[in-house]
């Protein structure tokens, strides 16, 4: 039987927004099983070499590309990333794999793919085999819920800080991974009434 109650709840922060040409630098990742978090793992992750850290995501996050690659190096946090995943997923029982959730998922969802892509020499099923297909994309969950229809006259746009703000959710340092992970997941609570 299929189990459908564990969720890894994502963020990345990264170089730009093409996953071919830009990297993550920063890793979030909150588990949670039957809606109560088990665990919190953070990274921070040297890009790949030949990937260019664009003056959007350098304003954006107030990094350099002299600080990130100061990180440790993605062979290195890939491990960790995949150790700490599988400390929680009960000896792989049947079924037992986790649901992939975040605020815009399909872009997290394919930079993670890219990454570990890199990391796998392009055979990612080592890693794949821990989550579901199916995801969670909260900015999804957002306009299907109604809330960014009702709100949207006193919106500017549907960024995480603009939701969050709107409907008085803590998010105190938006562009770090954990602390919009956070707030992803706490805004998704809201919705669905939990």
């Amino acid at each position: 039987m299929l189990k459908f109650n564990r969720v890894c709840w994502l963020d990345l922060e990264t170089t730009g927004t093409d996953p071919n040409k830009h990297d993550i630098i920063e890793i979030a990742m909150i588990l949670e099983k039957d809606g109560v978090e088990v665990a919190r793992g953070e990274w921070k992750c040297k890009p790949h070499p030949g990937t260019f850290l664009s003056q959007s995501a350098a304003q954006t996050t107030g990094l350099t590309r002299e600080i990130i690659e100061t990180y440790p190096d993605p062979q290195r946090v890939c491990s960790e990333v995949l150790g700490f995943l599988d400390k929680h997923l009960v000896n792989y029982e049947k079924g037992c794999r986790y649901i992939l959730a975040g605020y815009c998922i399909s872009f997290d969802w394919e930079f993670l793919r890219t990454w570990i892509s890199r990391e796998f020499d392009n055979d990612d099923r080592q890693f794949w085999y821990r989550f579901y297909a199916h995801t969670i994309c909260v900015r999804q969950t957002a306009c299907e819920a109604g809330v960014a229809g009702n709100l949207s006259n006193n919106l500017d746009n549907l960024k995480l800080t603009t939701l969050t703000a709107a409907l008085g959710i803590k998010h105190d340092a938006a562009h770090s991974a954990m602390s919009d992970i956070v707030a992803t997941r706490e805004l998704y609570r809201k919705f669905k009434g939990k």
